[in-house]
């Protein structure tokens, strides 16, 4: 029988075509012979399938080695001993589900004298039970469909479309070459509800220039980039590294310091911005709580009599609409002194809130105003020595408004002033990106409903920035 249609349906070559039968579920064999038959087969169970009656039966292929070969010298002297007899998936015959009927040898080799277990070279490992072809296929439609559909449309279980695609990430993302990589982000994102001890994290190395994922490690700080600094040390040739950006931990910048000596540190002004957003949160609260103090410390005052009491109630039903109406207006509009100028200015009624807002808390007031003026110098600063003046004066305004948050915040700036200015030194170095791929690995666990195999995470992630986000399982 022809081996012709065997190549172009599964990829196998070096064998030839014994016989072919259907299987039935009932136990039924029927032989086909040639490639008529087999249309037949085919046709007939995409009529069956379409009246809801197909899927009982199988075609299997059994099939045999043209001539033996030995795998490590080559000789075609070699022989065979049979060991077992192995059935494995490839691609259908239309919608038939289709196996590969293979007898597995042992080998032996009178020139070079060696025993061997005898390797199937159409598939991608010895225990694989679905052929390299079909494998390849699966990996493919992974790219678009979830694993359910694929292993629905394959007839096959979960478990090996996700092992096929594990093999293939393993072996595209085996080695992640560091050449010509000038630039890199560093940060850290929230994975593992679960977990403790900095375990709960993933941290994320990429370059800044094409955004490839050039390390994915567990945990936060620097041990968590310990396997990406050996890495960089086993280099014969190490990458000229010129910037990092970074948030203004401490781990990241120690790492750093000790492994990229050449490597400018950047603070990514979108955690500068994070930073004093952060602090315009906690003034806020911080109002809040300080209302709540006040009526209950007002409440604690009333020296009233048994006569009295009646009141009472009345007291506090005002001293409670009074707080209420100061909640409102810090709690209801949260997010408007987190807005921008040019937002607020398009919203008459939201400015009138701000405005309002920002007049009955002087606190929260002085916040915004740091906010805007800091917004402004990196949007105006053309250079490093006309920020460092900017920066200057404005820590010096923050440490002078009387407010402890914005004080802590013109330390923090003043300990990393070198830092902040790297980003007008490399104008454009930023972890807008990487924050950005951060949503995407969000995006990917949820849609997968979260991962227990971190090893198959880590590879997801490598493989992330390849893949366009879609409506299905991960």
């Amino acid at each position: 029988m022809q081996t012709i249609p065997l190549y172009h349906t599964t990829g196998i070559s070096g064998f030839k075509i014994t016989r072919i039968r259907t299987v039935a579920n009932s136990g039924k064999t029927k032989t086909l012979k040639g490639q008529e038959d087999c249309q037949k087969e085919m046709r007939r169970e995409e009529r069956l399938q379409a009246k809801g009656r197909g899927g009982r039966r199988q075609m299997i292929i059994s099939i045999k080695r043209n001539h033996a070969v030995c795998p490590y010298c080559g000789s075609e002297k070699a022989r065979y001993y049979k060991a077992n007899m192995r059935l494995i998936q490839c691609h259908g015959f239309g919608r038939l589900k289709t196996f590969i009927e293979v007898d597995v040898h042992h080998i032996y080799c009178p020139e070079c004298r060696s025993m061997s277990y005898e390797h199937l070279p159409f598939l991608t490992n010895p225990r694989a039970r679905i052929t390299r072809a079909l494998e390849k296929e699966i990996v493919a439609r992974r790219r678009k469909e979830s694993i359910t559909d694929v292993a629905e449309d394959f007839g096959i279980s979960r478990r090996t479309v996700r092992d096929a695609e594990i093999r293939a990430l393993e072996l595209k993302y085996r080695t992640v070459p560091l050449a010509g990589v000038k630039g890199i982000g560093i940060d850290e994102i929230y994975v593992f509800h679960n977990e403790s001890d900095g375990r709960q994290y993933l941290t994320i190395v990429r370059d800044l220039d094409d955004g490839r994922i050039l390390n994915v490690s567990r945990g936060k700080g620097e041990a968590a980039l310990a396997m990406f600094a050996s890495r960089l040390k086993r280099l014969k040739e190490p990458p000229r590294i010129e910037c990092a950006t970074i948030d203004m931990a401490n781990a990241y910048a120690n790492f750093i310091e000790n492994n990229l000596a050449d490597c400018t540190i950047v603070f990514d002004h979108f955690h500068v911005i994070k930073m004093i957003n952060d602090k315009i949160n906690k003034i806020r609260r911080a109002a809040m709580a300080r209302i709540n103090a006040e009526t209950r410390q007002a409440l604690r005052d009333l020296d009233l009599s048994q006569q009295e009491k009646e009141i009472v109630e009345k007291l506090e039903k005002k001293l409670k609409a009074k707080q209420d109406k100061a909640k409102k207006i810090l709690k209801g509009n949260r997010d408007l002194p987190l807005m921008n100028k040019e937002e607020i200015e398009k919203d008459p009624k939201a400015k009138a809130k701000l405005d309002r807002m920002l007049a009955e808390y002087s606190d929260l007031g002085k916040a915004w105003i740091l906010k805007e003026d800091l917004r402004s110098i990196y949007a105006e600063a053309k250079n490093a020595v006309e920020a460092e003046a900017l920066l200057k004066a404005w820590i010096d305004r923050a440490s002078a408004s009387g407010v402890s948050e914005l004080e802590t915040m013109a330390r923090t700036m003043k300990q990393n002033l070198d830092g902040v200015l790297g980003f007008w030194k490399f104008r454009g170095a930023s972890n807008a990106r990487t924050e950005g791929f951060n949503n995407k690995i969000r995006w990917l666990i949820k849609q997968a409903y979260g991962y227990r195999d971190y090893k198959y995470l880590r590879l997801k992630i490598f493989d992330l920035p390849n893949i366009k986000p879609r409506d299905s399982d991960c």
